[in-house]
């Protein structure tokens, strides 16, 4: 469960909900999802383990209006089971 401060996991989280088994997402967010802890930490481990994160970009700097630092996660719904894979691209 995400927490109330934050909604950002909570819109990955519906994304995710709402795609078809053979769908794919992607989803904008502020750079600092990639480092919070606690909640966040764990949604963001068990969906990377469970394999619906496919790879995670950090996007340049003042490209996205609002945010000065974001990334875009790339999602899958299908998911491959315990995956230890993934691309993270900064």
């Amino acid at each position: 469960m995400p927490p109330d401060k934050n909604g950002d996991f909570a819109f990955l989280l519906h994304i995710l909900k709402s795609l078809k088994s053979t769908g794919k997402g992607a989803v904008i967010l502020p750079h600092g999802v990639l480092f919070r802890g606690n909640a966040e930490a764990r949604i963001r481990e068990k969906l990377i383990h469970q394999g619906y994160i496919k790879g995670i970009i950090g996007l340049p700097a003042n490209r996205i209006l609002r945010y000065r630092h974001t990334c875009l996660y790339y999602c899958d719904g299908q998911r491959t089971g315990n995956s230890k894979e993934g691309h993270l691209y900064d």
